[in-house]
């Protein structure tokens, strides 16, 4: 979770900040083995590996989707869509072409998201 910490509410994965991805890799990088992130980061850190950061980003999103932390925007019609109990989740490709991502609501104050303000009010209340 603390890749996501103090972004906004909504985002793309570029908005994701390199170091920020770096710490949580380190911090991965000791972890239990049934986490997929911790897999991943492992790999990553083996001699002639073939995983990149942007592999790392995609699993780490797709665990933030799958827990419900997340939801995820595939084009800019569509709705977010979150993860839901008895529901297929969203594959790796479905996370690589999303487009934007929305953290939940009910982890704004803990993670110190950035909320702004059309995103707290209608757009009526605001003019």
């Amino acid at each position: 979770m603390e890749i996501l910490r103090n972004i906004k509410a909504t985002f793309s994965k570029s908005m994701i900040k390199d170091t920020v991805l770096e710490e949580v890799m380190i911090a991965l990088s000791s972890g239990d083995l049934r986490d997929p992130c911790v897999v991943t980061v492992k790999k990553f850190y083996e001699l002639n590996s073939n995983v990149k950061e942007s592999d790392l980003l995609i699993t780490m999103l797709a665990c933030l989707y799958r827990v419900g932390a997340v939801g995820l925007k595939t084009s800019s019609v569509d709705t977010y869509i979150w993860s839901h109990v008895d529901q297929s989740s969203a594959t790796r490709g479905e996370i690589k072409r999303a487009e934007h991502f929305k953290v939940h609501k009910m982890l704004h104050r803990s993670l110190d998201i950035i909320v702004d303000q059309h995103e707290i009010f209608d757009q009526e209340f605001i003019d």
